[in-house]
This record gives C-alpha cells, sequence and structure tokens, in this order.
C-alpha cells in the first residue's frame, strides 16, 4: 500500500513538476498544509483547513495578485440557504449581532426584525448578505487572493480551535490559514511599510478594506498529495480524504509498460 501511494505521488509531481515557479505557494490538500518557497527555497509554513469532502477544494494553480486586509464577505446563496437562512429565521436578532447585513436590490440595507422569514427559502431570499469587518467574520482579518474560476482563496478565519485537529477537511473549499498575519508579513516582504507590528495594527484599526498588491510574482499551486517529505527528509503519509487515490492507481495500472532496448 505504501509502494502504491508513493507511486500514484510520483505520478502527480511528475505532471506538474516543470511548471513549479521558484517563488509559489503550495498547499497541499490531503495533508491540510501550506509550504512558502522563495527562490526555490521553502522559507514558511503552516498548517490549513481544506474543503469538505461535500465541498471539496479544487486542484489548480493561480498568480497571487492581492491581499485584502479587513474584507467584507459576501455570503454565496448557497451557504445563505444551507446555513445562514434557518438562523436568520429562528432568531432575526442572530443577523445584527454577528456583523450582517442585509441588501435590497436596490443597494437599502433592510432591518431583518422587518423581514417575514416564513416567507422566504434558500430559492427565493431577495436579499444580498454581506458579513462587516472584525472577529467574527467568517474571512477573519485578511485573505489572499489569486482570482480563479472557482472563487476560491485563502483566508483568516475566527474559527483558530480547529486547528487544533490532525484532520482539517471543514471549508466550504477555501483555504484557511492558521497563521495568516505573520504569512502576509512574509509574503509582502517590506519590513519598512508592512512589519507584523504595522500588520496587526491595520487589523486592529478595523479600517474599512484595504488592497494591498504583490510586488512580486507569486504562484498559489493548490496540490493534492497523500504522501509528501518532511524537512527531515523522511515521508509521511496522509489519509486520502477525497478518496482520489484509487482511481488514480487504476490508471497507472493501466498503462502499457514502455521498455526500451
Amino acid at each position: 500500500n505504501r509502494i502504491d501511494s508513493l507511486r500514484v505521488n510520483m505520478d502527480r509531481v511528475r505532471w506538474i513538476y516543470q511548471d513549479v515557479s521558484d517563488d509559489a505557494i503550495v498547499v497541499n490538500i490531503a495533508g491540510f498544509e501550506l509550504y512558502y518557497l522563495r527562490d526555490d527555497e521553502v522559507v514558511w509554513e503552516t498548517p490549513v483547513m481544506t474543503g469538505t469532502v461535500a465541498h471539496q477544494t479544487p486542484i489548480f494553480t493561480e498568480r497571487l495578485k492581492y491581499l485584502e486586509f479587513n474584507p467584507t464577505w459576501t455570503v454565496p446563496r448557497s451557504i445563505i440557504g444551507r446555513s445562514l437562512l434557518p438562523k436568520f429565521s429562528a432568531n432575526p436578532q442572530y443577523v445584527i449581532d454577528n456583523d450582517y447585513t442585509l441588501f435590497d436590490s436596490k443597494g437599502r440595507s433592510v432591518d431583518p426584525h422587518s423581514i417575514n422569514w416564513p416567507d422566504f427559502n434558500g430559492s427565493n431570499f431577495p436579499y444580498r448578505v454581506v458579513q462587516q469587518p472584525g472577529d467574527k467574520n467568517a474571512l477573519g482579518r485578511v485573505k489572499f487572493i489569486f482570482p480563479n474560476r472557482y472563487a476560491i482563496y485563502l483566508h483568516d478565519t475566527p474559527s483558530r480551535s480547529l486547528f487544533s485537529r490532525s484532520a482539517r477537511a471543514f471549508s466550504s473549499g477555501c483555504v484557511r490559514v492558521k497563521n495568516p498575519l505573520e504569512f502576509a508579513e512574509v509574503l509582502l516582504d517590506d519590513p519598512d511599510n508592512w512589519s507584523l507590528r504595522q500588520v496587526q495594527s491595520l487589523v486592529d484599526s478595523r479600517a474599512p478594506q484595504r488592497r494591498v498588491f504583490m510586488q512580486r510574482d507569486v504562484d498559489v499551486m493548490l496540490m493534492y498529495w497523500t504522501t509528501s517529505p518532511t524537512r527531515g527528509g523522511r515521508l509521511q503519509f496522509h489519509k486520502d480524504v477525497y478518496g482520489k487515490d484509487p482511481a488514480a492507481l487504476a490508471a497507472l495500472e493501466s498503462r502499457p509498460l514502455v521498455t526500451g532496448r
């Protein structure tokens, strides 16, 4: 089984090896780990949370464009219907207590106590739901944007206690970073303007969301490896949380053997 796992993951590395940039953020979805490479060397790493089995983090690569401090969160309609609408309906004050704002089609804020909640479900709910910056914001205090067709990004989280778990497939697809402010400092690499103290001061101010664009090219690679190396040169094996290994192994086994003379 270990040999088969190595074969599968060496093949996954083979497909992307030539495309790895010298400066890259590599997330191993199965290992719940993030590595930042600068000049082809690992300079920083942190645990992460990834998507659940039902809402899997996709595998792809894009370029990191900017960081956004004190972000708002415009809640996707799928999450409104699945998670928030029952809470709003049971207690409209939940909207206010958790820093959500409801907007109608003309962009006007709506008092949640004025809504007849039994009239609405996930399909006909007419309001846009935006969570304001702050400690309760689901994106935390900073997010890392690499525009992509999946609407996936890296971000902080107020649910930090979950990082104590060994298996961390908890998100709706985005990647939650354990030490996001330190990560921001390392990425921006500008001690005169973006030291950790200055980053902390900005998020503590709760100033409206501020974008800071990257001054260097850094790729974000969301990968899926159930075997990976450690810094000490050993191997670690991870649970195949999304169940991808059997199909990958079957594809390997079905390839014709090519021999040379």
